[in-house]
């Protein structure tokens, strides 16, 4: 309908029919992939991406069980299920565990009471390795070896019996982690090499992974974001494949907080562009596809290092605009350090049968597709040359005349040279207590000792990046050490004329006390005379007063015979 290109006519794509056995197969045009809706066509649209509602894209569905049309071929009442079909296997870098998942297979007319998980380290030699519920499609083994390859297989069992085994995958290491830094940056998603739709064939289209990378300087505007789409060989044929699309797409919520699935794409669909070109949209709402309006998506399709890479900058809100006819309105998605983006997949998709341009229509067939991902963004500022880390440290009193002093360790004029805010504080008194580490800029310490400490600080920004310089603080407490007491071990009772003594400091004065005794002579001095009282034992305290600053008490006990 409308000015739209004629392969948008339905006619073509709508069929009903029987295979040779009696069994239903239906082909439609899908237009409305992620609604009930459809949006009628303009009466100006003409050619692709055909943004009203995609109609060009196909769909077929077949009987797998039940009756069939001609009789001769009905199959049992109840049967073994259908073989699962494996969708992927891979091995979670977090955990270790290996990863399967699987489609549910026709039941065959009786419920699937199990699936049967078949594990072997060479192909084809699988044996059996647990069975699960029926409930689940999914299966994390956890009895896996590091550098080990794995292979998997899955049946299907009813009440009948159980299926075959579908094909056979091997459970491939997740990339690691990566750099948002360097690119391609930290991997969102993956694929297997080798499984996409006409292998070995469309070598171009078979994903190996999704990366995002946020490199310093930002390659477009003041800030941006990198994405990358690695494949297996994107020089296979001399030239880019026509009616083709590399698309990364992830979830995010727009700037009045609804949740949006948006995605960024390379495509072959125009023929007047056979080297490609690079465009963005969303899907959903009352349109499949609403297009990108600013800012301009740049991006490459690098053959060399079979890449396509798109660069989408995040330095303005990016907008959007629906599809026309569509009753959405235009949004806006601001993308900066600390956006969540789930749901990360990478897909490829080729228009089978058509002209370039789309011209004639076709099948929109899926070639590859990701497992999903998240990732939250850093910001190109964290990804700048980091350092140095310089701490400052500065003790307020620097000397006190007597103990104990309560002193403040201050760090606040410690500072990262390439700007980031310090996180951390690391403070070390010197005396011998245990360095305390906060977020405050200063602490304060009580010395309980008179002495010269060097107390220190070590400082970290908020990329982790730690000072290496010392930094220093002397701290001086005055005050008195506590005297240790000379006096005989042993005494009369009744008796006295016994001497007890501390070492002598000019211009201390010393405060006696005795219990089971007295003393008899030159008290307030460093030396005493006592006399002891009954059997048992008698003890000597002493306090040092030097300076205006009095000593911890020492004492010492004498045995009374």
């Amino acid at each position: 309908g409308g000015g739209s290109n004629p392969c948008r006519n339905l006619l073509d794509f709508n069929d009903m029919h029987i295979d040779s056995q009696g069994r239903v197969e239906v082909a439609f045009a899908k237009g409305c992939l992620e609604s009930a809706n459809c949006t009628p066509a303009s009466l100006t649209a003409h050619g692709p991406p055909y943004p009203e509602s995609f109609a060009n894209k196909a769909a077929i569905a077949r009987q797998s069980g039940g009756m069939r049309m001609i009789a001769a071929f009905d199959p049992p009442a109840q049967t073994a299920p259908g073989a699962p079909r494996l969708r992927t296997a891979q091995i979670d870098p977090a955990t270790g565990q290996a990863i399967v998942t699987w489609d549910a297979p026709d039941n065959g007319g009786s419920p699937i009471t199990a699936y049967n998980i078949w594990r072997g380290t060479s192909p084809g030699g699988e044996t059996l390795l647990t069975s699960i519920g029926a409930a689940r499609t999914t299966f994390a083994d956890s009895a896996v070896q590091a550098n080990t390859t794995y292979y998997y297989q899955v049946t299907a069992t009813n009440a009948v019996g159980t299926s075959a085994k579908a094909g056979e995958l091997v459970a491939v290491p997740a990339p690691p982690a990566g750099n948002p830094c360097k690119l391609p940056g930290v991997a969102v998603g993956t694929s297997p090499a080798g499984n996409q739709r006409g292998a070995p064939a469309n070598a171009g289209l078979d994903i190996v992974s999704v990366s995002v990378g946020e490199p310093f300087p930002s390659p477009a505007g003041t800030s941006s974001i990198v994405l990358t789409m690695q494949v297996s060989n994107l020089a296979q044929t001399p030239t880019l494949p026509p009616n083709a699309e590399w698309k990364i797409g992830f979830a995010a919520p727009d700037d009045k907080g609804t949740l949006r699935s948006v995605f960024f794409e390379g495509d072959t669909n125009d023929a007047t562009r056979p080297n490609g070109e690079f465009s963005y949209g969303y899907t959903g709402g009352t349109t499949d596809f609403g297009q990108g309006d600013s800012p301009a998506v740049t991006g490459t399709f690098d053959t060399k290092a079979s890449q396509i890479v798109i660069v989408i900058d995040t330095s303005h809100p990016i907008a959007f605009q629906p599809g026309i006819g569509s009753a959405d309105v235009p949004f806006t998605v601001t993308l900066g350090a600390g956006s969540v983006l789930n749901g990360f997949f990478g897909q490829t998709v080729l228009l089978i049968g058509a002209q370039p341009a789309g011209i004639g229509g076709g099948l929109l067939e899926t070639v590859d597709q990701t497992s999903n991902g998240s990732y939250t963004l850093k910001g190109n500022a964290f990804c700048r040359p980091d350092g140095p880390v310089i701490a400052v440290v500065q003790a307020t009193p620097n000397t006190v005349q007597c103990s104990p002093a309560t002193v403040t360790l201050d760090g606040s004029q410690s500072f990262d040279a390439s700007g980031d805010a310090i996180a951390s504080y690391t403070f070390d008194p010197g005396d011998g207590t245990a360095p305390v580490t906060t977020s405050a800029a200063s602490v304060s310490h009580t010395y309980t000792q008179g002495g010269s400490f060097s107390a220190s600080l070590q400082v970290a920004c908020t990329r982790g990046m730690k000072s290496t310089n010392g930094a220093h603080a002397a701290v001086t407490v005055g005050g008195t050490a506590t005297p240790t007491i000379t006096a005989p071990a042993t005494v009369n009772s009744g008796q006295g004329g016994y001497v007890a003594s501390a070492a002598r400091h000019a211009g201390s004065t010393y405060a006696w006390s005795i219990t089971n005794g007295k003393i008899t002579k030159s008290q307030g001095t460093s030396s005493i005379k006592f006399a002891a009282g009954s059997r048992g034992t008698l003890t000597l305290r002493v306090v040092e007063t030097n300076n205006g600053c009095a000593s911890p008490s020492g004492s010492t006990t004498v045995t009374v015979q």
